[in-house]
């Protein structure tokens, strides 16, 4: 059974690796961008999902690796190079304080255990409260959606995707089941049959890469994260990134010019500004963002100028490879890097060693005095 001091250094762990693969996603992302293929977006999306993928394994890391490694492989962690560093003379520190400086991720997990200390009762407490909050609007969303479903007209139908027809709603979204994947539309597209069959396209795109999996992955996660500022980058980015890759697919696959595909955006968006009933919270992939006024203005802007570019750069099959290779590497690098050491290597041993004379010898300056 895993014990409760495990599961709090996984959950710290989990933090810093989330916020080390943003990192690591921001720089492949500006690199991309200078060497222009600021309009590959198809790959950035990929690479994204990689550097995603490989956080999700390394967050597992504390649960695969023991003392003494995979298999009874050393690792190297970064306390383990941080002890070296201080041994060679490269860290101006006594013994005893920087013993405690590298034993105070345990000290702060044994006081949050305890609950010795009135800080960590508060950070304990608005962590629970905001993940209860959280774990409440996604059940509030699910029950919302499934309403939406349940009031809606089945359109059309296939083996794995229903086309429905709400007048619930006044922008289109996609969104899935466990087995079944959803398309739902506003009644008032039925009138206007082109702008219906591009938002359709789109919407049938978001199926076919994968994006309302990813979608409802991430709206599971943020109970757990939901302070961390990295979760909220990787779903900004995300939700930016698939969309501007959907719309490319759309223009690409149907031959259409950019010019009328916008304007059918344009006219969706302008039906979501309209006055409709009371609104219900969705989980899902909207075909026009709409959820904050001034996230969906840059959103709508920054779409706009992809399609005034409609540019598209090959990225080649083994730069591809070695970028996803670099991705998940470093995140798996980071993962193994920042893992508790809880074995005793030589040089911890020679740490402690010295911690142990620094005791004795404050001691027989203390008996002298007295």
């Amino acid at each position: 059974m895993v014990r409760l001091e495990t599961l709090a250094h996984l959950y710290i762990d989990a933090n810093i690796l989330l916020v080390a693969s943003f990192l690591v996603w921001s720089l492949a992302k500006r690199s991309l961008a200078t060497l222009g293929y600021s309009q590959a977006h198809r790959s950035h999306l990929f690479f994204a999902q990689v550097t995603l993928l490989a956080f999700g394994i390394g967050s597992c890391a504390g649960l695969l690796f023991g003392p003494d490694g995979v298999a009874g492989l050393p690792l190297q962690t970064l306390s383990d190079w941080t002890v070296r560093q201080y041994l060679h003379g490269n860290i101006a520190l006594d013994a005893m304080t920087f013993q405690q400086v590298l034993n105070s991720r345990d000290i702060w997990v044994d006081a949050m255990i305890s609950q010795t200390m009135p800080v960590t009762r508060a950070i304990l407490t608005l962590l629970a409260l905001g993940a209860l909050v959280h774990a409440l609007k996604l059940v509030r969303q699910g029950l919302g959606l499934r309403k939406i479903l349940g009031q809606a007209y089945v359109w059309r139908t296939s083996r794995r995707t229903r086309v429905l027809i709400s007048d619930r709603i006044d922008t289109p979204f996609s969104t899935r089941g466990l087995f079944r994947f959803y398309v739902i539309l506003p009644h008032v597209l039925l009138a206007r049959p082109n702008d219906l069959k591009l938002v359709m396209a789109h919407e049938f795109q978001h199926v076919r890469n994968g994006d309302l999996t990813w979608e409802f992955a991430l709206e599971l996660l943020r109970p757990l994260f939901f302070w961390n500022p990295a979760f909220h980058g990787w779903k900004r980015d995300i939700e930016r990134v698939r969309e501007l890759n959907c719309d490319q697919a759309v223009i690409a696959r149907l031959s259409i010019s950019p010019q009328r595909y916008l304007s059918c955006l344009l006219r969706v968006c302008a039906d979501s500004h309209e006055p409709a009933e009371p609104r219900v919270v969705l989980t899902g992939v909207p075909f026009a963002p709409k959820r904050q006024p001034m996230k969906a203005h840059n959103l709508l802007a920054e779409r706009a100028n992809s399609m005034a570019k409609n540019t598209e750069p090959t990225i080649r099959k083994r730069t591809t490879i070695a970028v996803s290779l670099f991705l998940a590497g470093a995140v798996g690098i980071t993962a193994v890097a920042i893992q508790k050491q809880s074995g005793w290597s030589q040089d911890r041993i020679m740490l402690s060693t010295i911690v142990n004379l620094e005791r004795l010898n404050a001691i027989g300056g203390m008996t002298r005095d007295w």
